[in-house]
């Protein structure tokens, strides 16, 4: 029995998350149309964007009782990055809530 080898060499990225990468066997005694494949799917670990929060503009006065939102995000990231609330220092509970697009 024989084993035919190929192989491709790349440094993963951030853009191959989630990318189909095929090998494709073709011989004459198969039809043309019909080449055997084999297919798997990248899963990349790649770091996420430095977080932002939204709500509130650095200097901005706020009246004591005004009601407040204040939103911490973070793009990209394979997995995604887990967004912790601080409050001088301490950990504060949240409302956590996963968002896989964009707006």
């Amino acid at each position: 029995m024989y084993y035919f080898v190929t192989r491709v060499h790349f440094k993963a990225a951030a853009e191959d998350d989630y990318a189909d990468f095929t090998c494709e066997a073709r011989h004459e005694a198969l039809h043309r149309d019909m080449p055997m494949r084999n297919t798997v799917q990248l899963s990349v670990l790649y770091p996420p964007g430095a977080p932002y929060i939204e709500g509130y503009a650095e200097g901005e006065t706020v009246r004591r009782g005004q009601s407040l939102e204040l939103v911490c995000r973070s793009r990209g990231g394979n997995p995604p990055a887990q967004l912790i609330w601080y409050k001088n220092g301490e950990q504060i509970r949240m409302a956590y809530r996963y968002v896989l697009c964009c707006s």
